[in-house]
């Protein structure tokens, strides 16, 4: 069934698939789960009852929560740099169950700085959980940049060469504000509103840093979207 509201028709749950063990009697963490696309496109595998989504959207979690009512929709009302300005900078994380079996991410992380990721990346890990995988962008990724690239010559006319900048041996983080703004190698969180902001890493250095922060981290990376997957499990 595809949601009426949902014009891009997000449909990842094959991806989940591929990186999950079998959702049946598990709960489901959808870490900026939206209207609940995961839980739609299950096609009942992941149990309404069993289902929890968090963003920053309130106005899709109202939507996905008149559609499943039996599933939790929990506003999580957190500055985003794209997608909430008007969110909270300094607001703590919200009261969910910390019985999760499944923690799932898609396109959240790719759009935050690597501190938020990884007070996010570390706070879920006090979960009690089975799995936890989240997506992240590849700095190494040519095809994925160039269409990145070639959607902001698209929407805006003109971009700022962020495919040279992604060669550059040394920059391990590449962060992309709309067409116009490079800032590399920043771990911090800028407080910069913009229309589209895009974090690249490279995922060699992230592997690093997260298993040098003491976790069991693996990458797993399924085809044909080529999106990559940080994956813990306990």
């Amino acid at each position: 069934m595809i949601d009426p509201t949902d014009h891009n028709n997000a449909n990842r749950y094959h991806l989940f698939k591929e990186l999950m063990p079998d959702p049946h009697d598990m709960s489901v963490l959808d870490w900026g789960g939206n209207s609940g696309n995961l839980l739609r496109y299950s096609n009942g595998e992941i149990s309404e009852p069993l289902y929890t989504s968090v963003d920053i959207d309130l106005e899709r979690l109202e939507i996905g929560q008149s559609a499943h009512p039996s599933s939790k929709f929990i506003h999580y009302d957190r500055w985003s740099s794209a997608y909430n300005h008007a969110g909270n900078k300094e607001y703590d994380f919200p009261n969910i169950d910390k019985k999760q079996d499944l923690i799932y991410s898609f396109s959240i992380f790719t759009h935050t700085s690597y501190d938020e990721f990884i007070k996010t990346f570390e706070w879920l890990d006090t979960f009690d959980y089975k799995y936890m995988i989240h997506s992240m962008l590849d700095i190494k990724h040519t095809q994925r940049l160039e269409w990145f690239y070639n959607k902001r010559i698209n929407d805006y006319g003109e971009c700022i060469d962020f495919l040279s900048v992604a060669k550059d041996p040394s920059v391990y983080i590449m962060t992309v504000y709309d067409n116009n703004k490079i800032i590399i190698n920043d771990t911090t969180t800028n407080l910069i509103n913009s229309d589209n902001c895009l974090v690249f890493y490279d995922m060699e250095w992230l592997c690093f840093n997260l298993k040098a922060r003491g976790h069991d981290i693996t990458v797993k990376t399924p085809q044909p979207e080529n999106h990559p997957f940080i994956i813990k499990s306990t």
